[in-house]
């Protein structure tokens, strides 16, 4: 911003003073404004320097469990694909948890962006692996932690049924 113009010496006093005063008020003003943008373009690197880190980091991880997941046998994800549906559909029929609601309260946070290798919801060529693998695992996996993934997200107040619900919506939504 350009500086501002000192104004014309006033032969009155008070005058003077108050455009002394209104001159440094803008001045901080300007001061603040900019400490503010300065704060907010480090504090933005900051965060992009950090997701950079973790999504490197996840990158290695998800491509060794990538590897993993191709060797599993088709005939096994299928059998325990087939028992979880069961389970899904006995507990939605017994008043089941939602999955979605449970996503969209904690998994989004790192499912949405891709947070440290994380599949994004939706993204059937990051998901096909882990599908390959079944239910059973997948849900092991969200339960117990895997890679970047902490235990139940994170969340340990978080129910196993609740767990396993937001796994079925993520998968549900790959497929």
């Amino acid at each position: 911003m350009a500086p501002v113009a000192a104004p014309a010496p006033s032969s009155n006093p008070m005058t003077a003073m108050t455009d002394a005063a209104n001159s440094a008020a803008t001045a901080m003003g300007d001061a603040a404004k900019a400490a503010g943008t300065a704060a907010t373009q480090a504090a933005d690197s900051a965060t992009q320097a950090a997701a950079d880190a973790a999504k490197a980091a996840g990158d290695a991880t998800t491509k060794a469990a990538d590897s993993a997941a191709t060797a599993t046998s088709d005939a096994a994800a299928k059998t325990a694909d087939a028992a979880t549906q069961t389970a899904t559909d006995a507990t939605k029929a017994a008043g089941a948890v939602d999955g979605e609601k449970v996503y969209k309260g904690l998994c989004f946070s790192c499912h949405d962006s891709g947070v440290a290798g994380a599949p994004k919801l939706g993204d059937k060529a990051a998901w096909a692996p882990r599908i390959a693998t079944g239910n059973d695992a997948l849900h092991t996996s969200s339960l117990k932690g895997k890679n970047a993934m902490p235990a139940k997200g994170g969340n340990p107040a978080l129910s196993d049924a609740e767990v396993m619900a937001a796994v079925d919506f993520m998968v549900s939504k790959a497929k």
